[in-house]
C-alpha cells in the first residue's frame, strides 16, 4: 500500500491548487486589459493579404500589370483604395471574381489576369470583413457641411487622428511597446477603459494632453501601471490643445464619442455612417446666384451674431450693403476693402473665411473664430463676390436667434 500524502505535500499541493484558481480568477478579471481587440475593418486588412489581394493590387509594391490577350496593351490593375464601389458590387467581385454589370460586358474575356472568385475560398464572415476594410480604405472627398459628422471629420482628417486610430476610428495600427501592441480604436471595450467607459471629460484630456489623468492614475500608491505602459509605448498620443482651440476639441470629442456609440463597424454600420454624413452636406451653389437666396442666409448665421451695427467688432458691420463692403478698423489700417466687387483674390474677406491658425503673419484671422465655414458655403461667398458681389439696397441683414432664420 503507498503511503498517503505527508502534511506538507498537501499543503503545497493546496497551495498549487489555490494559486491555479487565484491566476485563472485575476486572468478572468482583468482579461479586458489584456486580450487583443478587433473591429470588420482591422481584420478585413489582415484577410487582404492572407487571401493575396494585395499581390495584384498592391500594397507597399505597386499593383500588377494585366496585359490584354495580344490585342491591348498592358494596363495597371486598380489599387484597393481606389475603387468606388458600395457592399452589394464588392461582395459580387469577392464572391465571382467580377462585378455582374462586367460579367454582362463581356470585357472580362480580354484579360490576361482574371480576378479569382472566392466564394468557396472565404467564410461569410471573412467576406464582410474584407468588405468592411475596402469599403473604408475608398478615397472620399473632404466633408464640406457644419454637423457634427462632417465638423468631427474634418478634424479627424486634418490633425492626423485617422493614420493612428485607423479609418474611422477602426484600429488596426501596431504600436511596439504598447500593453496589447496596437493603437486602440474609438469602439468597443479598450476605448471604454482607456476613457471610464466614455466619460466625455476623459475624451477630452485625452485629445487636449495627450492622456486622461483618470487613467494614468489607476494602480496603488506609486504603483501606477497604466502610466508604465503609456509612457514604454513607441507612438504615443500628442497633446492637440497646443494645435486646436477649446471649441475645437470640443467638437473632435463629440465626434469620437459618437464613433464609439456606433461601435465598431461592419458593412451595414460603415454606410450608414455615409449615410448619416452626406444628409449634413449642404447644397451646391445655384447656377445662377442670389444675394437674398443664396448669400444673406450664411451672413446671418456665421457673421451677423459679432459684426452687427450698434456693437461691431472692429468696427465692422455686415449688416447694410455699404458698411459690408467697406471693412471697418481692420481694412483702414491696410488701405483694403473686405469685399472687392469682381475680385474675391482681392477681398479681405475672403481672406479671413480661408484662414488657418498660422496665417497670422498676413494680418489674417480666421472667422468664424470657433469654427470654419463650410467649404461649400466659402464658394458661394466667392463666386457672389466674383460676379460683382450685388447686394440690393432694400436689403438689411440681422442675426440668427436661435434656429429661426434672420429677417430682411
Amino acid at each position: 500500500m503507498s503511503k498517503p500524502p505527508s502534511r506538507k505535500r498537501r499543503w503545497l499541493l493546496g497551495a498549487g491548487l489555490l494559486a491555479m484558481l487565484a491566476g485563472c480568477l485575476g486572468f478572468w478579471l482583468g482579461r479586458d486589459h489584456v486580450l487583443p481587440e478587433s473591429s470588420p475593418y482591422s481584420r478585413g486588412r489582415e484577410r487582404a493579404v492572407s487571401a493575396g489581394c494585395t499581390s495584384c493590387h498592391g500594397l507597399e509594391l505597386p499593383p500588377a500589370v494585366n496585359p490584354g490577350l495580344g490585342v491591348e496593351p498592358g494596363i495597371q490593375l486598380p489599387r484597393l483604395h481606389d475603387s468606388s464601389a458600395d457592399a452589394v458590387v464588392l461582395r459580387q467581385w469577392i464572391d465571382n471574381g467580377q462585378s455582374d454589370a462586367r460579367a454582362a460586358s463581356g470585357e472580362a474575356a480580354k484579360e490576361l489576369l482574371s480576378m479569382p472568385a472566392y466564394r468557396d475560398v472565404l467564410d461569410e464572415s471573412a467576406r464582410e470583413d474584407l468588405v468592411a476594410h475596402l469599403l473604408l480604405i475608398q478615397r472620399s472627398p473632404e466633408p464640406r457641411g457644419d454637423g457634427l459628422l462632417s465638423r468631427g471629420e474634418q478634424l479627424a482628417r486634418q490633425n492626423g487622428c485617422f493614420q493612428c486610430h485607423g479609418p474611422l476610428g477602426q484600429g488596426g495600427v501596431a504600436n511596439p511597446g504598447a500593453l496589447k501592441g496596437y493603437i486602440p480604436g474609438f469602439f468597443g471595450t479598450d476605448f471604454a477603459l482607456l476613457t471610464r467607459e466614455g466619460l466625455r471629460e476623459d475624451v477630452v484630456e485625452w485629445i487636449r494632453d495627450g492622456a486622461a489623468a483618470a487613467f494614468l492614475a489607476q494602480g496603488l500608491g506609486p504603483i501606477q501601471p497604466a502610466r508604465w505602459f503609456t509612457e514604454a509605448q513607441t507612438i504615443k498620443m500628442p497633446d492637440y490643445g497646443r494645435v486646436l482651440s477649446a471649441a475645437e476639441i470640443e467638437q473632435l470629442a463629440d465626434y469620437v464619442l459618437e464613433l464609439h456609440r456606433r461601435g465598431p463597424l461592419d458593412a451595414a454600420g460603415i454606410e450608414a455612417y455615409r449615410s448619416a454624413l452626406a444628409a449634413e452636406q449642404p447644397e451646391p451653389c445655384p447656377d445662377s446666384i442670389d444675394f437674398g437666396r443664396d448669400i444673406a442666409p450664411l451672413l446671418e448665421r456665421h457673421c451677423l451674431r459679432c459684426h452687427q451695427a450698434g456693437d461691431a467688432r472692429s468696427r465692422y458691420a455686415m449688416d447694410a450693403p455699404g458698411p459690408a463692403l467697406d471693412g471697418g478698423q481692420l481694412s483702414k489700417v491696410h488701405g483694403d476693402a473686405a469685399i472687392v466687387a469682381g475680385s474675391s483674390q482681392e477681398s479681405r474677406l475672403m481672406w479671413m473665411l480661408e484662414a488657418k491658425k498660422d496665417d497670422y503673419a498676413r494680418d489674417v484671422y480666421p472667422m468664424p473664430p470657433d469654427a470654419p465655414m463650410p467649404a461649400a458655403e466659402i464658394d458661394c461667398i466667392r463666386r457672389w463676390i466674383d460676379e460683382g458681389a450685388p447686394w440690393p439696397e432694400e436689403i438689411i441683414l440681422r442675426a440668427v436667434d436661435g434656429t429661426e432664420g434672420g429677417s430682411r
